[in-house]
């Protein structure tokens, strides 16, 4: 009797376990499905061009920032709201061609010349990446770059400066991004000559520029652009820092500040003394 009893009891143990762990399985994978799902549909651009899309950009992010901006900010808060924006600002870029630019070579041949305009939370992200993923030796170079391109850029022009040769600070000795991953909104937009010629159109997008039409990186640069203007307005409506700085000037401020963007998100003007775009 005492034996039944027991292998009742350990019969009816195993199924409540199995059914537990059935029930786990579900609301762990159901919920990622569903994170997935959300987020797809959150960065998915609309079938539109030029302002609109611009306009839809901006918007998504505003929204997304200003949400996770009135939430209580923990040290590595900005990091992850930073992340979070680049990769859904990737992901709508990445519709604009069958070639995801998020699987293209670093290598970077646009916008190496390029004047590059950054937020404070993109900044920071590009120093605690390099400190993260850089021998200390690389991250002295890019350091020793950026303020020698400062000095001799301080006086220029952009016309000047586009034509001066001073190339970009995280530019590696092959021309690769050294921090690609995190690379700045600006910087998402410059390796769409890469894609591969004869793609079809596909949800009211063009072919990419391989196929000679420059629709696409329109597009791109339209929510990359309108990305940052969204960031901008979402850090303004909380009073932190909303400017957009020069490259060269923030990150060079930002690898001598190690805690810059804990010290940011509390509201210091940690760049105060960098120099700013218009």
């Amino acid at each position: 009797m005492l034996f039944l009893v027991i292998m009742t009891f350990v019969v009816a143990l195993g199924l409540v376990l199995a059914l537990a762990f059935v029930a786990f399985i579900n609301v762990a994978f159901g919920d990622a499905s569903n994170r997935a799902d959300i987020f797809r549909r959150l960065w998915q651009p609309p079938p539109m061009h030029g302002a609109g899309l611009r306009s839809w950009a901006a918007k998504t992010v505003e929204r997304v920032a200003s949400t996770r901006l009135g939430r209580k900010r923990s040290p590595g808060f900005l990091g992850g709201l930073t992340r979070e924006i680049q990769t859904g600002v990737t992901h709508a870029i990445d519709s604009a061609c069958q070639t995801p630019v998020s699987t293209m070579e670093q290598d970077c041949r646009q916008r190496r010349f390029a004047i590059i305009g950054v937020s404070g939370p993109e900044v920071t992200i590009l120093a605690d990446y390099l400190r993260a993923n850089r021998p200390p030796k690389d991250v002295a170079q890019i350091h020793e770059r950026a303020q020698r391109n400062v000095e001799l850029t301080s006086q220029m022009t952009r016309s000047e400066y586009e034509n001066s040769g001073i190339t970009c600070p995280l530019l590696g000795g092959d021309e690769s991004c050294e921090a690609y991953p995190v690379r700045p909104l600006a910087c998402r937009t410059g390796l769409l000559d890469q894609c591969a010629g004869n793609q079809p159109a596909t949800a009211g997008y063009s072919a990419c520029l391989g196929c000679g039409n420059r629709l696409v990186e329109d597009d791109a640069t339209a929510i990359s652009s309108g990305a940052e203007a969204g960031l901008q307005k979402a850090l303004a409506s909380v009073a932190l820092d909303h400017s957009l700085y020069e490259l060269n000037s923030a990150l060079s401020t930002a690898l001598e500040i190690r805690d810059a963007g804990d010290r940011f998100i509390r509201g210091e003007r940690v760049f105060a003394g960098c120099k700013k775009l218009d």
